[in-house]
């Protein structure tokens, strides 16, 4: 996929699956089945009224993105009065019985099928309906026919052992091993957005979710008899671009479109601590040879560096001048190098791992004609491979970054990028090619 239209992807994405949840709840607002508020309400509030009624926003002091959010209710009192529609204010301001009526009329405004679903709901008891099931699987999203004719798309990619890898597939994630390519029997809600083997290779993290619904790490664990479910954590409010696992292979940090890094247990699947101050998507994460630091490249036209054990941020490299797609520790020196959407790669010397200091920028390189969404370090760290939304895959030396010259075009857009050894390198391609 085009990395500079995911935005328009996903608003097609979101409103889509939104649609297919809205008609699930009509039908059952016509049938006898009682509602509930995950599965029949809260897809309604989340088309019509969560824009301004989030976390981030909470206009008139609401909030109507959750169900613990939305229980609260506002400081004029309970958004509803169980069995009693006509007294609620959620049926009140919606059915425009009061003023100011929701949403404004500039807004998508609710059907009056919709409407009567609310009462409904209302006049039934308001249940609620805890259920066990994972939310980002509520989606009835139909299977879309792949433009790719002859080929499945890959999505990403992954390198577990020297004949083995994992491929980011659009129905979840498989193994290719020679010409065998087997899908694993393991649910990955939404898009695969990244495949990341620890450094051992024994734990591999794949990122993935549902734009506006939330995002998952499946975590799985690699033997030589085979790949299993370690395991899935969720916990953020949207879709998951990058996941990685530390050194140590005890922790997993996290991150995507809400703009949070968040690191957790990987023995209890606890999230340990947050780390917030981007404004934009983080796109990349990467941990150093030691652990203590990490590093996140944002949409925000920055790369931050982190302390782990405090959660301080050492440093923001604000040098850039696009998104940044991807960052990496080079492996035996203290050098962060960053890539993105102005078509360069940046290296900065880290002067400090655990206390703020000023990084200073020892090069910035331009790479490809178009913004440069990935890159891989040889085995032996003298070279670096880029990847560009111009197909081209490019050979650099590391760390003068001198131009090797351009080894290939892909057929599509890259999506995968991995030395097999020092002289060998795999490509992927969005068209699987």
């Amino acid at each position: 996929m085009d990395i500079s239209n995911e935005p328009m992807s996903y608003f097609l994405k979101i409103f889509t699956a939104g649609l297919l949840i809205v008609s699930a709840s009509l039908d059952r607002a016509i049938s006898s089945e009682a509602l509930v508020f995950q599965r029949d309400i809260q897809p309604l509030l989340t088309k019509y009224c969560a824009g301004c009624h989030n976390e981030d926003d909470q206009e008139a002091d609401v909030q109507l993105h959750h169900w613990d959010a939305f229980s609260k209710g506002s400081p004029k009192g309970a958004l509803y009065v169980s069995r009693n529609a006509k007294a609620s204010l959620l049926y009140q301001v919606i059915s425009g019985d009061v003023e100011p009526k929701m949403p404004p009329d500039d807004e998508p405004q609710p059907s009056k099928d919709e409407i009567e679903v609310i009462k409904r709901w209302i006049d039934e008891g308001a249940s609620y309906e805890q259920s066990t099931s994972n939310p980002l699987r509520l989606l009835n999203v139909p299977a879309i026919p792949s433009k790719y004719r002859g080929s499945q798309p890959i999505l990403s990619l992954g390198r577990i052992s020297e004949y083995r890898w994992l491929l980011g597939m659009p129905g979840g994630v498989a193994v290719k091993q020679s010409q065998w390519t087997t899908t694993l029997p393991i649910a990955v809600s939404g898009k695969v957005a990244q495949i990341r083997p620890s450094k051992d290779r024994s734990i591999v993290s794949v990122a993935s979710g549902i734009p506006g619904v939330g995002g998952q790490v499946t975590l799985l664990s690699v033997t030589p008899g085979g790949v299993e479910l370690l395991r899935v954590i969720e916990g953020h409010r949207d879709t998951l671009y990058t996941a990685v696992v530390s050194p140590d292979n005890q922790t997993v940090a996290t991150g995507g479109y809400d703009r949070i890094v968040r690191l957790w247990s990987i023995e209890s699947g606890k999230l340990i601590r947050e780390f917030t101050g981007h404004n934009g998507a983080i796109y990349d994460l990467d941990f150093d040879g030691s652990g203590t630091v990490l590093a996140s490249a944002s949409a925000d036209e920055t790369i931050k560096i982190w302390h782990v054990p405090s959660g301080q941020r050492l440093d923001t490299l604000g040098q850039c001048e696009a998104e940044q797609y991807a960052v990496r520790f080079a492996s035996s020196q203290n050098l962060v190098v960053a890539a993105g959407g102005d078509k360069r790669i940046r290296i900065w010397n880290l002067k400090s791992l655990d206390r703020p200091s000023v990084s200073p920028l020892l090069s910035a390189t331009f790479a490809h004609e178009s913004p440069v969404i990935g890159f891989a370090f040889s085995p032996d760290g003298n070279f670096v491979a880029t990847a560009g939304e111009d197909m081209a895959i490019k050979l650099w030396s590391f760390p003068s970054l001198r131009p090797v010259g351009e080894l290939g075009k892909t057929t599509d857009t890259p999506t995968g990028l991995e030395w097999i050894d020092s002289e060998t390198l795999a490509v992927t391609a969005i068209d699987g090619r």
